[in-house]
């Protein structure tokens, strides 16, 4: 068992590490159709980890798509899958505020909530629809 001086050593070495994997990831903040997209560092990270083909230019893509479909949406917690990319956010949508917070990116092919209340979007999909979650098109 680790003593606490050693769990906190320990800590301090994983959170650096994530900072590190964040500023090598090409999902970063950013403006998007008006809005502030903040990714934060855990975001970042998980991308970094999760999905080696995801791009800059595909992660633009797909924040652009999926600020396009949350501006009608209420205050709240989404995930946000797309089928073009195989690949979710779950996301914090302020729109009083426009302004969205990554949380995290999900692994490859999860679009499965782990919360109630989290609303599933799914993208590029001629069947929009909401049953707890969106899914983008």
């Amino acid at each position: 068992m680790l003593s606490y001086q050693e769990f906190l050593s320990e800590e301090a070495r994983t959170k650096e590490l994530e900072h590190t994997r964040s500023l090598s990831s090409p999902l970063q903040s950013g403006t998007h159709r008006g809005y502030s997209v903040e990714a934060g560092v855990h975001a970042p990270s998980q991308a970094n980890d999760r999905n080696k083909e995801m791009t800059k230019g595909h992660w633009d893509d797909f924040k652009g798509r999926m600020v396009a479909h949350l501006k009608t949406e209420p205050n709240g917690h989404f995930l946000i899958h797309s089928k073009k990319y195989n690949q979710g956010l779950v996301v914090q949508h302020i729109p009083e505020e426009k302004r969205i917070k990554i949380i995290t990116a999900l692994p490859i092919g999860n679009n499965t909530p782990k919360d109630a209340n989290t609303i599933r979007h799914i993208i590029e999909s001629f069947d929009f629809e909401i049953t707890k979650g969106l899914f983008i098109s």
